[in-house]
């Protein structure tokens, strides 16, 4: 299964604005992280880990399992 951000926020039935706001990141910075428009940062993937411990980040960020 290719795990996509976006496909990660919807299994857990959020917003984009929910996500945001349990990262700790701005719905600005969220969505374009999410579009692709932007590469998240270390910090972000280090906020997203902390929040969401059970996500593998390489499948959802890297494309890599």
């Amino acid at each position: 299964m290719n795990c996509t951000l976006s496909n990660f926020r919807k299994n857990k039935k959020m917003s984009s604005d929910e996500m945001a706001d349990a990262i700790g990141v701005s719905s600005s910075f969220y969505s374009k992280v999410e579009n692709g428009s932007r590469n998240p940062s270390y910090n972000f993937i280090c906020k997203f880990l902390k929040t969401f411990s059970d996500a593998n980040v390489n499948e959802i960020f890297f494309n890599q399992k």
